[in-house]
């Protein structure tokens, strides 16, 4: 049990408070044992894969992309593209591969969600080289839409090579790989 003095009217007085058993939290019992619940593995849950930011874009309006591939494998992210107050193509990401020795750009592969109902599923492949500042020299992107089934960056990869990639205006992605 724990002492804190209290003033009452110019007279000190003791009161116990309780203080629970053992070492302050967050700290390892005395006997070294770890804390019961020491949270997640450092690691689990973080992108090994990832690229991430906005920009200006040439064609018109603001690209948002936040793409990542887990440890395990798993695809994360969305992706929107909104000019003059509407929004364009976007939606979730189905494929994130980074820049190889082919190519120095990456592919985010998007299942769009403004196809009407019905129809058959459609997807954009943007293109983004990861190579400006944000601040002097500025990244470059470009973009393919098509059925789901020939518009995906493993279906794509022989036309990746002949993509023409313009600069932003304003803006950064940042890749990390």
């Amino acid at each position: 049990m724990a002492l804190f003095m209290m003033s009452v009217a110019g007279t000190a007085m003791a009161q116990p408070t309780q203080v629970p058993p053992g070492p302050p939290e967050g700290l390892p019992p005395e006997d070294g044992t770890p804390p019961e619940n020491p949270g997640p593995p450092t690691g689990v849950g973080t992108p090994i894969v990832s690229l991430s930011g906005s920009a200006v874009v040439p064609f018109g309006g603001v690209l948002t992309i936040d793409a990542r591939v887990l440890p395990n494998g798993q695809v994360q992210g969305t992706q929107t593209w909104v000019y003059d107050g509407r929004q364009l193509p976007s939606g979730p990401v189905l494929e994130v591969v980074p820049p190889s020795t082919e190519v120095d750009y990456w592919c985010i592969s998007v299942r769009r969600t403004d196809i009407p109902e019905g129809s058959p599923p459609s997807n954009t492949n943007w293109y983004v080289r990861d190579s400006g500042d944000g601040v002097t020299t500025f990244d470059e992107v470009s973009y393919i839409r098509g059925s789901a089934e020939y518009t995906n960056c493993t279906n794509s990869g022989a036309s990746r090579q002949f993509v023409q990639l313009v600069p932003v205006t304003e803006g950064d992605f940042q890749g990390n790989y």
